[in-house]
Order: structure tokens, then sequence, then C-alpha cells
């Protein structure tokens, strides 16, 4: 049972942590906490569809191993704008319309929540299908500094962008919205591609490449936005 616990605890506990820390960043406006948990809950049912539609694709012939390119259509397309496309879809026909969302951070925040209900599945689902305590607990450590961030901070990118479109900072909705999609599917693609090929080191430190730029990319999201929303309620 303590072993239980343990597990839980790695698998749900940074996400709890990163999930408070967004919240205490939109300081200006707060999101009523039941679109928060909404925004959660949907994240997390959208494994569901992205597990069928991943479990199926090598019936298209879209699988990796079959070639360098058909690995690379999969990295990209079936894992990478498949989960981004679960994720951008509650933030924009859920927490869009709300009448909450009423300055860009909410596109952050609401984004974060997603990912977050998404990545907290997923911890699970390869934490508790370990068939060792000890295995178990590898790959929930090295989740907690690998996918975790890395699904948080698409999820920044993805709504920073969203948040623009909504309120005409630049450009028009609807290419916002497909910037912010596209450059989450992007950084996601490039970030996981070592994990199919025989992961040579120059592999891996690309991946490691894309998620500092990532952070930087989200850092610089967090602080535009807070910055516009300091300006509006201060």
């Amino acid at each position: 049972m303590m072993n239980f616990f343990l597990l839980l605890l790695v698998a749900v506990g940074p996400v709890l942590a990163i999930g408070v820390l967004f919240y205490l960043l939109d300081s200006n406006d707060r999101e009523p906490f039941k679109y928060l948990i909404s925004s959660f809950i949907l994240g997390a049912l959208m494994v569901v569809p992205v597990y069928l539609i991943q479990k199926n694709l090598p019936e298209i012939g879209i699988a990796p191993g079959n070639s360098f390119w058909g690995t690379i259509l999969y990295v990209f397309v079936g894992v990478a704008f498949v989960e981004e496309l679960a994720k951008f879809l509650p933030l924009r026909f859920y927490a869009y319309p709300k009448r909450a969302f009423n300055e860009p951070f909410d596109g952050i925040i609401y984004s974060v929540m997603v990912a977050l209900g998404f990545v907290t599945v997923e911890n699970c689902l390869y934490i508790f299908n370990e068939p060792t305590h000890l295995d178990a607990l590898n790959i929930g450590l090295g989740r907690l500094y690998t996918a975790v961030p890395a699904h948080v901070l698409f999820a920044v990118i993805m709504g920073y962008n969203v948040g623009i479109g909504k309120y005409k900072f630049y450009g028009s909705k609807f290419m916002n919205n497909l910037r912010g999609l596209f450059a989450a599917t992007f950084l996601h693609g490039l970030y996981n591609i070592f994990l199919f090929f025989d992961r040579p080191s120059w592999l891996f430190i690309i991946s490691f490449v894309i998620l500092v730029l990532a952070l930087v990319y989200a850092v610089m999201a967090i602080r535009i936005h807070r910055d516009i929303s300091d300006k509006k309620f201060n």
C-alpha cells in the first residue's frame, strides 16, 4: 500500500504543484475554479480518443520503424499532432467561449489545465503498468523532468497564441489558433523524435535544445500576457 501511494505521489504530485503555480500566476482575475477543474477533466478524458487513434494508425500505414520517413510521419502526425489536437479541442471549444475567458493570459491557464489533465492520466498509465515498483518509480521520476514539463511548455505556447487570437492583438483569431496548434505540434514532434530511433546522442541533444527553447518561449509568453493583464486590471 505504501508503494502505491508513493507512486501515486510521483504521478500526481508534480502536476498539482504546477497547477497551483499557474493558478497563482493568474493573479489579476483568477478563473472560476469549476472551469479549471472541468478543463483538467476534459484533458484527462482526451487520452481515450488519443489511445484509440494511435492504436489504429498502423492499419493505415502510419507506424514507427517502417522506414525513416514513416517514423517521422508517425512522430509528427501520429503522436505530436494527435496529442496536441486533443488538447487544443477542449481549450478552443470549452474554455474559449466562456465569459470568464476575458484576458489573453486565460489562454495559457486553460491550456495548461487541459495539458495537466492529459499528462496525469499518461503518468498513471505509464507508471502503474510497469512490472516492478522500482521500474515504475524510475519511469515516474524520468517523466518528472521530461514529459511533464514538455506537455506544460507546449501548452503555454498554444495558449499564448490562442489568447492573443481571441483579443486580436495581431492577426486573425483563426490564424492565431492555427499558429498555437501547429507551434505546439512542431515542437512536440522535434522533442519526441529521439524516442523513436536508436537514440544517438545528437538526437537527445536536439530534444534537450527544443525543451530549452520551449522554456524560453513559454517564459516570454507568460511575461507578455501578465503585463497585458496588469495594464488591464491595475
